[in-house]
């Protein structure tokens, strides 16, 4: 750990040579700091008792170099993203700005999208008014991002403003033969009666990390669909947080859809800070071989006549595991919030493990709430009826796990992404179903 530890102090030393803002330049120093004083989590800790991130601690990730395309395309980028909208995207490869693979054309009147880098002169008092002040640095992994806030997505949307075309953040990792970390830092501003549609996409090759954070802000009455997958490679890393915060009347609708790397942990927070905020958070996740996907999220009422629903989803194979911690709290002053949370798990071989555990934390008397979570494996009788209609016992497993995961799929409004989905769960589980 000591290694790993004195690269980052080797990086922090050099990013401090870059002129930046001196507001940027006190965050990151406290960042640091802090994160110096925390040190990595460890299993001791109730949050982390099931996701040991050693590996990570042990690991000395240095910082790419600078970017350079190297017949990197926006052709060639396509096929990875597996999908074009033909809509607004930022690209980022590792961890840097890519301005040839990214598109920002016929953007609508007060609707900014802007690398974090650009916006810190262009955007400024808007970043600074916003930008951390959501996250706390008493997350290890969110002070170590905040240490190397540097780049990301700046999304914001003026009042009333309604953009129709999904806007995508793409951060690739290229394959290196080092190993390194980004720190991805978004920041996605909705003011009263914006409506928007972002997607991050997470994939790359080789063994890295990334550890990234993303803000979000919803004015009165606004409504985000976010959208997070994630399809790092087998030997990466990922560590992803993010805070919502809600203000009078607004929506946000997540949809976290973990797919790849090795060792995955997904945290969503959503302050209901007003009356009448609305969240839903939905979630699919799918692993085998060694893979392990931990989510915990945090949906938190703090004010009456809120509502929030949640519905995570697991597929699970080989020796696989994943973990399920989702906690819904209603504060005193919450009356009338109406709460759902549901965790539902397949296991699709013996040695799969899930850990879940649902919880309510309810401090106000007149609430409608409920929570409950179901691990489970296929009905062996619909396997033999398919198997009987003629249909081979991998196709029919497929099949099956397919459907349960539709209940998440169905819930996308994004076709391409949703067509991307069905396809990618109907031949990497039928590929690998168990007979």
């Amino acid at each position: 750990m000591r290694d790993a530890l004195k690269q980052y102090d080797s990086d922090f030393s050099r990013l401090k040579a870059i002129p930046q803002p001196l507001w940027i330049q006190k965050i990151r120093q406290a960042a640091f700091r802090r994160f110096g004083e925390l040190g990595f989590p460890t299993t001791d800790q109730e949050a982390w008792r099931f996701t040991n991130v050693e590996p990570i601690a042990l690991t000395p990730f240095q910082s790419a170099p600078p970017y350079h395309p190297n017949g990197l395309t926006p052709e060639k980028l396509d096929p990875l993203t597996c999908w074009s909208f033909g809509s607004p995207r930022l690209v980022f490869v590792d961890g840097q700005f890519a301005p040839e693979l990214s598109s920002l054309k016929e953007l609508t009147n007060g609707l900014v999208i802007s690398p974090l880098s650009t916006a810190l002169s262009t955007h400024g008092p808007l970043l600074e008014r916003h930008l951390n002040q959501y996250v706390s640095s008493e997350h290890p992994f969110v002070a170590l991002n905040s240490s190397f806030l540097t780049e990301g997505a700046l999304i914001h949307l003026s009042p009333g403003v309604h953009f129709e075309k999904p806007i995508q953040i793409i951060c690739y990792s290229k394959k290196s033969d080092h190993r390194t970390v980004t720190h991805p830092r978004h920041l996605i501003v909705l003011e009263e009666r914006a409506h928007a549609t972002v997607v991050e996409t997470y994939l790359g090759k080789g063994h890295y990390f990334t550890n990234a954070v993303t803000e979000v802000f919803s004015g009165e009455n606004s409504f985000l669909d976010h959208y997070k997958l994630q399809r790092e490679g087998r030997e990466a890393f990922h560590v992803g947080l993010l805070q919502s915060y809600q203000e009078r009347g607004g929506c946000f609708v997540s949809h976290s859809l973990s797919l790849g790397g090795l060792l995955t942990r997904n945290e969503i927070n959503a302050l209901l800070a007003r009356e009448g905020a609305e969240c839903v958070l939905d979630g699919l996740y799918v692993a085998d071989q060694q893979q392990q996907i931990d989510n915990q999220t945090c949906i938190d009422h703090a004010e009456p006549h809120g509502t929030s629903g949640e519905l995570y989803k697991g597929i699970l194979k080989g020796n696989s595991k994943a973990v399920f911690n989702g906690r819904i709290v209603v504060r005193a002053n919450a009356q009338k919030t109406r709460a759902k949370q549901s965790n539902k798990n397949l296991l699709l071989s013996d040695d799969a493990q899930i850990n879940t555990r649902p919880l309510l934390e309810i401090h106000a008397d007149d609430v409608k709430c409920n929570h409950g979570a179901t691990v489970g494996r296929l009905d062996e009788n619909q396997v033999f009826y398919l198997k009987s209609r003629g249909i081979s016992e991998p196709l029919a497993r497929g099949l099956l796990t397919t459907a349960f995961a539709n209940e998440i799929v169905d819930r996308i409004k994004i076709n391409p992404l949703k067509a991307f989905l069905n396809h990618y769960l109907m031949e990497h589980l039928e590929q690998q179903a168990d007979v």
